[in-house]
């Protein structure tokens, strides 16, 4: 299902920032732009707006590159602590440093 960017609210995000300026992301912006995204971000839908669970890094890429619309899953609002979920995504990713790490648990 494909979604319009505009929906989509951040809600909460382990990452402190995206590094837009460093090589790997660019790559990464280049791969989005040439192949799509490969796995839809994840969201969930409460009183008709989408708020985004996984995939900020996907999503800042598509809006850089002025896409209007992204592939989404839609599940259910989650129970419990988002942040330590979000880390369990991350974890197998590059690019997210200590700091991010640290401050998701505090």
């Amino acid at each position: 299902m494909n979604i319009p960017i505009s929906s989509i609210t951040l809600v909460s995000n382990v990452r402190n920032k995206i590094d837009t300026k460093s090589d790997e992301w660019k790559s990464f912006k280049e791969s989005v732009n040439n192949k799509g995204i490969l796995t839809a971000l994840s969201v969930y839908e409460e009183d008709g707006e989408y708020y985004l669970l996984y995939g900020h890094r996907r999503l800042k890429a598509l809006q850089e590159l002025g896409k209007e619309t992204a592939p989404v899953c839609v599940f259910d609002k989650p129970n419990g602590d988002l942040s330590s979920k979000q880390i369990d995504e991350n974890l197998m990713r590059e690019d997210l440093s200590l700091f991010d790490e640290v401050m998701a648990f505090r």
